[in-house]
């Protein structure tokens, strides 16, 4: 019995460290995809698409968690709360429904192509997320992991993967 309960925590611990990890979220940036107190279990990954949701290190302290919205090479800007990515207006079904209408105009324009490896994100409460329009673009190592699955609290789980990719 002590064997397996060594095995099983050695185990976690592994997975832990190599594949997957839990974080909660803390703050409103997410809204309303992601609440305070949410928990994501959120795994490492070779390359990000456009719409995944990534823990990154924003500080030394610091863990945010956004969307991605510009990929490398794309150029992105928002023109009256539209965002555009290559020139293009981007449907955003995880926005609130009533933001085009209630929130005041937000512009913003990354005037140069995304270099390799890096990534654009943007918090789905534009009025009230820090993310890429202040800080910049967010280098690849400095990502933690896709957000797969909110699991708690049970009655709001679901899947974060995005439909869209």
């Amino acid at each position: 019995m002590f064997r397996f309960i060594v095995i099983v925590i050695a185990c976690s611990i592994l997975v832990q460290s190599f594949i997957m990890q839990s974080t909660v979220v803390n703050g409103e940036s997410m809204e309303p995809t992601l609440q305070t107190g949410d928990r994501l279990l959120v795994a490492q990954a070779g390359h990000y698409e456009r719409f995944d949701i990534v823990i990154f290190q924003a500080t030394e302290e610091d863990w945010y968690v956004k969307r991605i919205v510009g990929l490398p090479g794309d150029t992105v800007y928002i023109i009256h709360n539209q965002l555009y990515v290559n020139g293009e207006p981007i449907l955003e079904p995880y926005l609130k429904s009533n933001y085009l209408h209630d929130w005041p105009s937000v512009n913003y324009i990354y005037p140069h192509r995304i270099p390799p490896e890096h990534y654009f994100v943007l918090g789905d409460n534009r009025m009230n997320s820090t993310d890429s329009r202040e800080f910049g673009l967010i280098h690849k190592d400095l990502i933690g992991g896709r957000a797969l699955i909110k699991y708690w609290p049970l009655q709001s789980m679901k899947n974060l993967v995005s439909s869209q990719r």
